[in-house]
């Protein structure tokens, strides 16, 4: 063999392990992707049954979420049980935050967002609009702009 046969040899072989490393790499990569998709949806269905195991065994929990779902409004509730209030709603919002911010660095698809809540009839309520503004400039700013997309708030 030649020294320029064993010179363009050398440089196929050179080139086919270039491009087997990155096929290699790439298929690391999809893997690695779909493990950390699977791993937020873990995460947000054990927050899921956390919160709703929390529902079904506090009665404290279980009486101020009655209250948050019935005709029982705002307004009627005591100033601590509004306080509480507040904070469910808070609650609500960085729990939407967080699907958000999953969706969009492409750990969850679009699908998720009304699953995990993104268009409850609450977050029209006057008194969750309230919270909404206080709370909104500690958010992402993508998400402020969705949030209020969704729900037709008034820029």
């Amino acid at each position: 063999m030649t020294r320029l046969s064993l010179r363009r040899t050398s440089e196929a072989v050179a080139l086919l392990s270039v491009l087997l490393g990155l096929v290699f790499v790439g298929v690391e990569i999809r893997n690695n992707t779909a493990v950390a998709r699977a791993e937020s949806r873990r995460e947000l269905a054990e927050q899921n049954v956390d919160f709703m195991m929390q529902i079904a065994l506090d009665d404290d929990v279980n009486d101020l979420w009655s209250q948050y779902w019935s005709l029982e409004w705002f307004e009627g509730l005591t100033p601590s049980d509004q306080t509480r209030a507040e904070n469910v709603a808070i609650a609500l919002i960085l729990r939407l935050e967080n699907v958000f911010l999953q969706h969009e660095a492409g750990l969850l698809d679009e699908a998720a967002l009304p699953i995990y809540g993104m268009l409850q009839p609450k977050t029209r309520e006057p008194w969750f609009v309230a919270t909404w503004q206080q709370v909104k400039p500690l958010r992402d700013p993508a998400f402020v702009l969705y949030f209020e997309r969704v729900h037709d708030y008034a820029p």
